[in-house]
């Protein structure tokens, strides 16, 4: 400041301009320091729903969401038990002469059973397998080279059930197996339920008939020579009469070209003829039915042809033998040529004492035949020629035992 000046006043601090804007807002000065900015935070977009049935995501700022509930069980299903273990094998068993007791007796076997399944803690999974047997005693009959292969279906859920699931059924859908050098094959199926159901069918063909005597010890004197074959069909099934489940079925047995000669059975009965037959009676040819009905077997029709005389009847046994009878009517060589070669219905002009019936029953424990001789022909008997008749094409056809017989 220079001498005798007055002193210069500092000049007031220039106030800071007050803008009043149009909108209202709060005033502010641009020198003043500045007031932080509030920015309003954007808002997150939706969550994106990709398409299909993939579950929704978030953004990365989002939080996921909770994945939609599952579904609840049918009402039929069961929960799963997580609690119990689940068992899976594969393992084979090697018979060496065991025995089984499963309504039929299995003896002496010798083979390996295989199998491959799992158990799924709760119910039976789907098992497979197969059983070789090198040699077994089935119903006191020989099988040899046996082979059976089977499966089981894995449970499914059955809440009228007990156990809350379906029973397991075990399938053989293709049994093969030998018996007396001739071949068998067939199906069979089994519930393993409260009460065990079975269904059983098997077929024969090329059973040697010698093989079949040595078997059953008939004797030296006998003479079984042939093939034979054959089908039958049986499962159990509820007797609506007693409320038991009892054994069913049917089957037939063929012998179209053999040699059936002194068998101790058919001996007895051609003996009650009273020397009529000849010395070496034989038949070439045999034919049965049969049904089963719980331990009664009913032979429907039994036909047995030979060159010199012939058999044709029906009856019934029990299983075990010991109740028997039959009836049986005798047809000579040439009495059956002629009615081969004439209707029906004029063979009541034979002679009545060419036609015996025979009965067959067992007294005491032993099989005790009786002979009658028949007046007429009765229906039983045109009921026998009939069935003779229908085993050929052509109803004059005379029939390989009855021709051996022409000329003698």
């Amino acid at each position: 400041m220079a001498r005798g000046q007055a002193p210069i006043e500092e000049l007031p601090k220039p106030k800071a301009p007050v803008w009043s804007p149009r909108d209202g807002s709060r005033p502010f000065s641009p020198v003043a320091a500045a007031e932080p900015m509030v920015v309003p935070t954007p808002r997150p977009p939706a969550t994106v729903t990709p398409a299909g049935n993939i579950l929704p995501f978030a953004l990365p700022w989002q939080k996921s969401p909770a994945p939609p509930a599952p579904q609840k069980p049918l009402p039929a299903q069961i929960p799963e038990d997580k609690s119990k273990p689940v068992v899976y094998w594969n393992a084979s068993l090697k018979l060496n002469g065991s025995s089984l007791e499963a309504g039929l007796s299995f003896e002496e076997i010798f083979g390996t059973i295989a199998s491959e399944g799992r158990y799924e803690g709760t119910h039976l999974g789907a098992v497979v397998g197969n059983i070789w047997l090198d040699k077994a005693t089935v119903g006191k009959q020989p099988l040899s080279s046996a082979k059976l292969g089977y499966r089981i279906r894995a449970q499914l859920p059955d809440a009228s059930t007990a156990t809350g699931y379906t029973a397991p059924v075990i399938e053989f859908p293709d049994i093969t197996a030998t018996l007396f050098q001739g071949s068998v094959g067939g199906q069979a199926r089994v519930v393993l339920d409260e009460q065990v159901k079975y269904r059983v069918w098997l077929t024969a063909t090329g059973v040697r008939l010698d093989e079949l005597a040595r078997h059953t010890k008939l004797g030296s004197d006998s003479e079984l020579r042939g093939f034979a074959q054959g089908s039958f069909l049986v499962e159990n099934i509820l007797d609506p009469k007693t409320g038991q489940w009892i054994a069913s079925g049917q089957g037939q047995i063929d012998v179209p070209q053999g040699r059936l000669y002194k068998i101790p059975v058919l001996l007895d009965l051609l003996k009650v003829l009273k020397g009529q037959t000849p010395d070496r009676s034989a038949f070439e040819e045999a034919h049965a039915t049969l049904e089963l009905k719980g331990d009664r077997v009913k032979v429907t029709q039994l036909d047995l042809l030979g060159s010199a005389i012939s058999l044709g009847g029906s009856g019934e046994m029990d299983t075990d033998g010991q109740y028997v009878k039959f009836e049986f009517y005798t047809i000579w060589s040439q009495t059956l040529k002629r009615w081969l070669t004439t209707p029906l219905g004029d063979v009541t002009g034979l002679l009545s004492g060419s036609l015996f019936k025979i009965e067959l029953t067992r007294e005491g424990g032993k099989l005790t035949p009786k002979a009658v001789v028949l007046p007429a022909v009765t229906d039983p008997v045109r009921a026998v020629a009939e069935r003779l008749r229908n085993r050929f094409d052509k109803p004059g056809e005379v029939p390989p035992t009855i021709r051996a017989t022409i000329g003698r």
